[in-house]
């Protein structure tokens, strides 16, 4: 059992030199910087329990280069007090090796990553078009493309209250729910829906946002319902519920606290790894932006020249 803080959330991890060893890849939700953590692991009766983890090495808050990479694996024999890991980002060319010097927890002293020279010149074009930010956002990590279902409308929407059905006002909230980041997003990327949705009935009353959305499946319709905590701006705050039968059972499973450890989240961190995605690639289209923060959230997100 591995603890974070409440402020990070991981993207990879991988054994260390040493088979008592474990390196994970964490990352700060609110400020820009990444930290490879060591911990070690000691049998307990029924589990392994990990002592409290240290920085082995730190990235520089304004460029932050591992802040998207997902993927982390130690070379094989390297021992001693300075190992190599490889580190990168899948769907991207951004892999690079890593050799940080490892200092015992009491003693810890993270080295600080800045982008290499190498990195600039292979990465960093920046070229700002809706080609490349199409692509980063098709990534597996970014939410994918979102595509719409062109179902038409059950008849087992009935028992659903008609001012969550109207055409006129699911439309004005079709916006909102296929943006990024946005509910749809949020159902690929932490509850594991892969499958096309359209979005059914839509209602919101200034605490909590819901969203019902219909989802083809090989047995039938499937029935998802999102609620969000309009009241924080935290992405893991929704609840997830559906239903193979109808629209409003999904609905009423929201009241329902015994079953929710059935519907937990697929990916718990998948919403911060998406909106950071995201937030680079607003950087990237901006005009506005200094250059060079362009030119970093373009190696971050592994555009080359």
């Amino acid at each position: 059992m591995v603890h974070f803080a409440e402020d990070e959330y991981l993207t990879a991890l991988c054994l260390g030199p040493e088979p008592d060893q474990l390196i994970t890849l964490v990352h700060k939700k609110e400020s820009d910087a990444s930290f490879l953590k060591m911990t070690t692991g000691y049998q307990r009766r029924h589990f392994t329990e990990c002592s409290p983890s240290w920085d082995i090495l730190q990235t520089n808050p304004s460029t932050d280069l591992l802040r998207h990479c997902d993927t982390l694996h130690t070379l094989p024999f390297t021992t001693g007090t300075a190992p190599t890991f490889i580190v990168g980002q899948k769907e991207t060319s951004l892999w690079m090796e890593l050799r940080c010097e490892v200092s015992p927890p009491d003693r810890a002293f993270p080295s600080q990553m800045d982008i290499p020279g190498r990195i600039y010149d292979k990465f960093g074009g920046f070229a700002a078009s809706d080609a490349n930010a199409y692509r980063v956002r098709g990534r597996a990590a970014a939410g994918g493309v979102i595509i719409r279902e062109a179902m038409k409308i059950p008849p087992t929407l009935e028992g659903v209250e008609p001012q969550w059905t109207g055409a006129s006002h699911v439309e004005l909230f079709e916006q909102d729910f296929y943006a990024r980041p946005g509910a749809a997003v949020e159902l690929r990327v932490s509850f594991g829906v892969v499958r096309p949705v359209r979005l059914l009935a839509a209602y919101t009353d200034g605490y909590s946002s819901f969203s019902v959305a219909g989802c083809l499946t090989p047995k039938g319709t499937r029935f998802i319902v999102l609620c969000e905590d309009a009241s924080s701006e935290r992405p893991e705050n929704y609840t997830f519920r559906y239903s193979g039968k109808k629209a409003i059972y999904s609905i009423k499973l929201l009241g329902d606290s015994q079953c929710s450890h059935r519907f937990k989240s697929f990916h718990p961190d998948g919403s911060w790894i998406a909106e950071a995605i995201e937030n680079d690639v607003c950087i990237l289209l901006s005009p506005e932006e200094d250059t060079i923060k362009r030119r970093a959230a373009a190696i971050r997100l592994g555009l080359p020249k």
